[in-house]
This record gives C-alpha cells, structure tokens and sequence, in this order.
C-alpha cells in the first residue's frame, strides 16, 4: 500500500512540475500579452495541478496502480469442491508483483511525513505571530483616516465587513483574513497625517481584501507544505508573491489620475523593506528588493489595458484551462474516491446478519446472499461485504457479456483462436469458445475480448451496470487483477441478480449465453452456476472469490463470497465455504 501511494504520488509530483513549468513557460513567452492581473491568477492554475492529485477522481489507464505490472500465471489443479457435482470448478491464478522495495518507499513517505511537519509548524509559527500582531493592534480612531478608509472601500467595492487597526510593532501595512479581513498599519502613518500615502496604502490593501488574496495566500501555503522537497513549488511561492502586488499595484493605479502615479511609486520605495511581518498567511505593500524592483518598472511602464490586450489575454487564459483541465483525470493518487459501498436498500423486506464465522475459520471473510422470492438478504460480516475489493476473475462474466452486447462475438460464434503463444495452464494453449474460456477461467480470451471492445465502450458498459467504483484506469489486460476495478460481495450479489433477471435491458440471449457458461452443475430440478477469482500478490494468494447463484423450481438465491489471508486464500476454497453454507440453508443440498 506504501509502495503504491509513493510512486503514483512520484508520478502526479512530477506531472504536475511539468505542467506547472508549461504555465511558467506560457507566462515568460506571452507577457507582454497578458494583463498583470491575469499572470497573477494564471498561478491558480499551477496551484491547482498540484492540489488535484488529493481531490476525490479517478485516474486514467496509463497511471498503474501497482509498482510493477508483471503478471505470473500460477498454475493451480483442477479440484471438485463438491462431490455431487456434475461439473469442476477450475481456478487459475495471475500473480501481480507489489511494493517491490517496500523499506525504501515508506522510508519516503516517513521523510515525506517529517518534511510536512516542520513546515507546517514553520508556518503556523508565522501565522502566529500574526495573530499576536492582532491582538497587540488597535482599532483606528482618527476620524479623517476613518473617512478615508471609508471612502477607499466604496472606490474598491469591498462589501466585506474590513477591521481596520493601527500598531506601534508594524513597519509596513499587512492584509491577513477571508471572512472578515484585517488591515493593520502602523501607527506613525495615523499621527504622521499623510492623508495621500494613507489613501495609495488602502487602496492597496483593500483591493487584496477584493480579490481574496489571503485564501490564494492560505492554499499557497498547504502546496508548499505538501510539496516542501519541490523546487518547482518553492519558486512558485516567491513568483506568486510578486506577481500578486504587482496585480495589486496595477488595479490601483487604474483608479488614480496620472499625475498621482509618481507619488504611489514613491510610497512603495518608502515602505521598500520594511516588511516587519514575514507570514504566507498576510499580504504586504511592502517586499525584497527584486520585487520593489519589478513594481516600479511596472509602475513606470504602466499604461491603460486595450481592449485587443483583453482579448489576447482571455483566449491565453482559456488555452491553459484547457491543458491543466484535460490532464486533471492523470493526476490522481487514489486508485478511487469510494472504496466503501453504502448498503441502504429501502425496498427490502428483511436483512439478517448471519454468524457463518465457523464457515470461515482464520480467513477474513464477507458473504452475501439475497433470496429473490422473498426479497431478503443474508450478510456475515456486513461491513467486509460493503468493502470493495478486486474482483479478480469473476469480472470476466461482464466481459463477456460487454462483448456480447458489442458484437465482438455471438452467442452462436464465440470461438477465438490461440494465437500460439505457450502457458504454463496448458488449458489455455487451444482455441477457446466462452463457455472452454469460462470453465477455465481463460486470461487471453477475456483480454482479447476486452481489447476488441475498446477501452472507451468498456468504461461506458461498466458505468452503465455500476459495476462497484466503475474504475478501469489502470489499463485493459490488468484494471480487474488487484488493480483499479473494485467491488463489494454486496455489489456483486446485486448485479448478478440485475443481470441475470435481466433488470438492465440487454439482449436476453446474450444473458442465457453467460448464464450456460457459467454452469457447474445440474441435476434437473436445482442448478449451480458460478465463477471463482484469485487474487495472487508477489506469488502469495490474498483473495478469493465464488460468486453465483442457484436456482430451484420455485426460486433463485445469488450469493457472493469473499475470502482474503496473507497467502492461502483462493477461489476455491471461497466456493468450498459457499457451498457448505448453502447446504446449511438448505438451498444447495450435498
């Protein structure tokens, strides 16, 4: 689990870097094309690459899920797990190699961890002192500085309810707050009666207070405390700082007469580091002097945006929303938003939670049967059977069926040639029809299968069943195998009554092809139909599966069933389970 978070999050870290470079990149070709105010928030969007990787959204294919996507077929015998059965369940295992250098990556993510810790302690120290700031300030009195800041909030249409305060520790003015936003200057300004300087500081600082600079200024700090080890994100957080009074400069002098520009310019070298307060959390007219530096040539250089430049800047603004938008999807660090099913069924006559735990001895296990005539579900260990886990391959029946519903194959022509290539199964070294491929739990049937419908209708079909979190992103040979694809026993149970009662609207002899194929046995009067899954990581077998259902003459009972251990758990010891708890209800007699 470690490994896999540490190398997609390496992965979006430096996907993000290099889109983030693009907008840098985007900025430095196209300045003179661009507003001031625009290359300020053209910054939000590099801040949102970063953020995004820790935004509940599913992954496209190419990002893996696993460290390695080397796949081992493990060659199991067949075995009956019931003596009266007509037929054999066969399970077959692939092995998926995971956390290959386990001490490493949670050696970085502890690093990682450590990092995050003292900068968001750094952090919080400066905001503290902030915060002392605040309560050592005191709010403004002077009735003509009062009107003039009055007056400044009606130019700058801030509605916000503005503290305004006065302290004898502040050098230079500093803007801290969201909700209700602070100005505090410092007190020489209130006794020295510049009323000119006042009114340029204010409308500098109430146009941060507009713009909501403190919560650019907040997420600003969160990135720099996720990604305290990225050069990219640190020069990034020095760039955002300039650019945002630059910003702020220019909205300023676009309310001033010419004739006033000198004298702000003037206002801004007085106050020229003076920055008393050093906090991410607050905005400052004051600066380092390369970005006093960068303000006054903008100042000097200042003239009135043209509408031509309003336009270039608004096409340039929605070409980068455009390439941070359509690589969001790749960014992703969670396989899923949603590895819990929330079990609420309204229409349910009776839920019973069951004590099978004698069924199961040492394994970890869920199981999940729902009685069709009677409307009602039995659970054993109903949180396990809301969890969603790998399906394995009892995926392989929507497979199937997704080709079926495509045209891929026919419930008439459905065989596939074996392209040669040796397995160590030697079951899968011969041609294949659905019904050979099912029994045997074929991987390359179903891979072609997929391949041929194509990755865009396989994530529409799995969308339109619901099949568990409908993620397929890490890629078509491998989204089922302890990848991204999840499911809960609860789902499955679901969905094979929807399926297989036709409530989703398919062919209904595409259905009764799936159905024969997943026949076990039958004496006439009651018959099993299944499929076994195995999931086998680093060349240990984790979890098991046996969903399926059983019909009688007078009703039908679907069932799923789960099983996971450090090792031992397979699909066939998942349907010895199934078939003694069903035996113990008297559903499938031995």
């Amino acid at each position: 689990m470690t490994g896999s978070f540490a190398i997609q999050f390496l992965i979006t870290n430096i996907i993000a870097s290099l889109l983030s470079g693009c907008i840098i990149l985007i900025k430095k070709l196209l300045a003179k094309h661009l507003s001031p105010s625009i290359q300020y928030y053209l910054w939000l969007l590099a801040l949102l690459t970063f953020l995004t990787p820790f935004l509940p959204q599913k992954r496209l294919f190419f990002l893996p899920d696993n460290t390695s996507t080397a796949l081992i077929p493990l060659p199991e015998k067949t075995v009956s797990v019931h003596s009266s059965s007509a037929s054999i369940i066969n399970d077959f295992s692939v092995s998926v190699n995971k956390d290959i250098f386990p001490i490493i990556t949670t050696t970085l993510i502890i690093v990682w961890s450590i990092g995050m810790l003292c900068t968001a302690a750094i952090t919080l120290y400066t905001s503290f002192k902030i915060i002392k700031l605040y309560h050592t300030s005191m709010p403004v009195q002077n009735r003509q500085i009062k009107q003039i800041f009055f007056n400044c909030k009606d130019i700058t249409g801030v509605k916000a309810k503005t503290s305004f305060r006065s302290s004898a520790f502040l050098q230079s003015p500093v803007t801290f707050g969201v909700i209700r936003p602070c100005i505090i200057i410092p007190i020489r300004l209130v006794s020295g009666h510049n009323t000119d300087e006042i009114r340029y500081i204010l409308l500098h600082e109430l146009h941060h207070c507009k713009c909501k600079d403190s919560l650019i200024n907040y997420l600003t700090c969160l990135i720099g405390i996720i990604y305290w080890f990225n050069p990219v994100v640190w020069y990034m957080k020095r760039e955002i700082c300039t650019d945002r009074e630059i910003a702020c400069d220019t909205a300023v002098l676009n309310r001033l007469e010419p004739k006033e520009y000198i004298n702000y310019g003037n206002t801004l070298i007085t106050f020229a580091e003076k920055m008393s307060v050093s906090s991410y959390a607050a905005s400052s007219i004051g600066g380092t002097k390369k970005q006093i530096k960068k303000r006054i040539i903008n100042i000097a250089s200042y003239q009135v945006e043209t509408p031509l430049k309003k336009i270039k800047s608004t096409f340039i603004v929605l070409l980068s929303c455009a390439l941070v938008l359509s690589c969001i999807p790749y960014l992703s660090v969670n396989a899923s938003s949603n590895n819990k099913y929330k079990f609420e069924e309204s229409n349910i006559t009776d839920i019973v939670e069951q004590d099978y735990n004698s069924f199961f001895g040492n394994y970890n296990g869920s199981f999940a049967l729902y009685d069709l005539r009677e409307n009602s579900w039995q659970l054993y260990n109903r949180e396990g059977c809301q969890e969603r886990i790998p399906p394995n391959s009892t995926y392989k029946i929507y497979s199937a069926l997704c080709a079926l519903e495509n045209g891929i194959i026919t419930p008439s022509k459905n065989n596939l040639s074996w392209d040669g290539v040796p397995y160590s199964i030697d079951a899968w070294n011969q041609n294949q029809s659905l019904k050979t491929a099912m029994q045997n739990s074929v991987n390359w049937y179903f891979n072609l299968l997929d391949e041929k419908s194509g990755y865009g209708h396989m994530a529409q079909f799995f969308h339109k069943i619901h099949y568990g979190n409908e993620d397929l992103s890490s890629g078509l040979n491998r989204y089922w195998l302890e990848s991204s694809l999840k499911i809960s026993p609860v789902e499955q149970t679901k969905l094979l009554k929807q399926t297989f009662t036709n409530e989703l609207g398919f062919n209904e002899e595409n259905i009764q092809s799936v159905k024969s194929s997943l026949l076990i046995s039958s004496n006439g009067i009651v018959s099993l139909y299944g499929k076994t899954g195995t999931g086998n990581v680093n060349g240990k077998n984790t979890s098991g599966w046996f969903i399926g259902f059983v019909e009688t003459p007078d009703n039908t009972f679907f069932f799923a069933c789960n099983i996971q251990s450090d090792d031992d758990a397979n699909g066939k010891t998942a349907a010895k389970i199934t078939l003694d708890i069903l035996n113990e209800n008297g559903i499938y007699a031995k």
